[in-house]
């Protein structure tokens, strides 16, 4: 159902976008009726439902001037408060052999999905769902992981030898609880057993769990607190208590609305999400990528269901080291052997990241490279300052690879590898060659926004809605854009030197009215592109 209920979010918010009512209840209707006979809903469907329904009533003045849904929308709510008020009267605890049964996956891709996780989710539903919640997070816990299942994962993850990971996710670690248990059971068993995650607890501290924050300062765990008007009295008071002092992680009055109410549906934020990997909950497994806040993507991040079909693992990356990720780049991933390689594509999140990217400082996360920032690498003021860097760079490969220890290789290895680097640097300092980089840029990005275009057509008309003020300015600025031939199209890029991200966005600009534009697909069939690797840079890709 998560499928089919992302399918129809979409399809929804492109029907109101474009006016078309009628269309729109028919949806609305089809999504009723493929509900009405439903008695559970797993969390991913209960938040897109969730979505949906926040949609609705957000254009609501618009929907009730123009059709009723209004009907739909009581009906809708009231199956979905049904199956919610069921799940929160029967608490259900998952244990390890039921979960890992029913992900069905072999046990090698198990292990290596192990080195990959970077959450775990040890309850579903919330006791305090808070408005910046990126996850929008169920009312009241639901669903736990039993005690058994947490110490039996966290076992599996310490010999899979990953400790990166925080016991947190859509849920307030505080709030999980099996029979007499509560999280520091969990703590004292991780650290009796040297499993303790490296990521400390990070809580909101809901009512009734209060002696389990002393307990947990009074153990010096690593423990961040999220402050608000409603909880501050509450941890000033264990913090007197105890004696001892919170460690702050937000301290925001706007903490206070329930989940996803800051998400108006026609805008673009930043990512809340500060980490690529795996996320594991008590009913599935899923990979993650940090995606813009968007009408696409309401929690910030793009989610991957893990099968038994899965041939790939994005590799893990959390906090400061998922920021130095070049998201519009080919991600690092492990293959079903254990090996790292680099994917050959981009993944939907990461093209739809790509198309939400205006450049602005507003949209990018502070300490991430953005589209904008990128595209100035080809500029020549940018390829001279490179060139007079070369001197300080080459010291610098010489201390990592030939001096190092680290590297067990001889001499003639250790030679060829430094002379590899600084050719690398070297070739990225002179302006014929970046010309041809920036060319097969170009071409990369434009093939996989079209092919995505063309596959995604309730997507591609949100984004041309969400970018409807930045297309007026295009029009207006680079206008000779949309008259340019398929040569043109080489001589552009090849001369510009800057505003290379403007020349970029009006290409694209031209996809979104028509993914079959012939003068795009010409040059894309003219200059295939491929992503190396070893350079980190899009160049030819040779036909045979």
């Amino acid at each position: 159902m998560k499928n089919y209920l992302d399918i129809k979010k979409n399809k929804i918010l492109a029907a109101i976008y474009g006016g078309r009512f009628k269309e729109f209840l028919r949806l609305y209707n089809d999504l009723l009726e493929n509900i009405e006979t439903v008695n559970f809903f797993s969390e991913e469907d209960q938040k897109k439902i969730n979505q949906i329904q926040h949609i609705v009533k957000v254009f609501f003045p618009e929907i009730t001037k123009n059709c009723n849904g209004e009907n739909v929308y009581k009906k809708i709510r009231k199956k979905n408060a049904e199956i919610a008020r069921n799940q929160l009267r029967n608490v259900e605890h998952v244990e390890y052999n039921v979960w890992k049964q029913r992900l069905g996956l072999t046990e090698k891709q198990f292990r290596i999905m192990l080195k990959t996780v970077t959450i775990l989710q040890i309850t579903i539903g919330c006791s305090i769902f808070c408005r910046r919640c990126n996850e929008w997070s169920l009312p009241g816990p639901r669903v736990h992981f039993s005690f058994d299942a947490v110490k039996k994962i966290m076992l599996d993850l310490k010999k899979a030898g990953n400790s990166q990971y925080i016991c947190y996710g859509a849920s307030d670690p505080l709030d999980w609880r099996d029979k007499d248990k509560n999280i520091i059971d969990i703590l004292k068993f991780a650290r009796s057993h040297n499993c303790e995650p490296d990521y400390g607890i990070l809580t909101k501290i809901p009512k009734g769990s209060e002696k389990i924050a002393e307990n947990l300062l009074e153990m010096s765990s690593d423990i961040g607190v999220s402050i608000t008007r409603k909880n501050r009295s509450r941890i000033r008071n264990i913090e007197k208590k105890t004696g001892k002092k919170f460690q702050a992680h937000h301290d925001d009055e706007h903490l206070l609305i329930p989940a996803g109410r800051d998400e108006d549906f026609v805008s673009i934020k930043s990512s809340i999400t500060d980490n690529y990997g795996t996320q594991i909950t008590p009913k599935e497994i899923v990979m993650i990528i940090p995606a813009f806040t968007s009408p696409l993507e309401p929690t910030g991040q793009s989610r991957i269901n893990i099968t038994p079909d899965t041939s790939f693992f994005i590799k893990r990356e959390a906090g400061v080291k998922a920021l130095l990720v070049e998201y519009f780049k080919p991600l690092k991933t492990i293959d079903q052997m254990g090996d790292e390689f680099t994917m050959g594509r981009l993944l939907d999140g990461q093209i739809e990241n790509i198309l939400m990217d205006n450049g602005s400082e507003g949209v990018s996360v502070p300490g991430m490279m953005n589209m904008a920032e990128y595209f100035k690498t080809f500029e020549p003021d940018i390829v001279f300052n490179r060139a007079k860097l070369f001197p300080a760079v080459l010291k610098r490969l010489k201390t990592e690879i030939l001096i190092s220890n680290k590297k067990k290789d001889n001499l003639s290895e250790k030679l060829s590898h430094f002379r590899q680097k600084a050719h690398v640097y070297l070739n990225f300092c002179r302006v014929k060659p970046v010309a041809e980089y920036k060319k097969f840029t170009f071409s990369f990005y434009l093939k996989s926004i079209k092919d995505y275009l063309k596959r995604h057509p309730s997507e591609r008309e949100i984004i041309i809605f969400l970018k409807k003020n930045e297309k007026a300015k295009y029009n207006k600025e680079y206008a000779y854009i949309s008259d340019i031939s398929e040569n043109g199209i080489n001589l552009l890029i090849k001369k510009s030197e800057k505003n290379i991200f403007h020349i970029f966005q009006g290409l694209v600009f031209l996809l979104l009215e028509n993914p079959d534009n012939k003068i795009i697909e010409k040059f894309i069939e003219k200059y295939p592109a491929k992503y190396d690797p070893e350079t980190g840079r899009f160049c030819q890709l040779f036909r045979f």
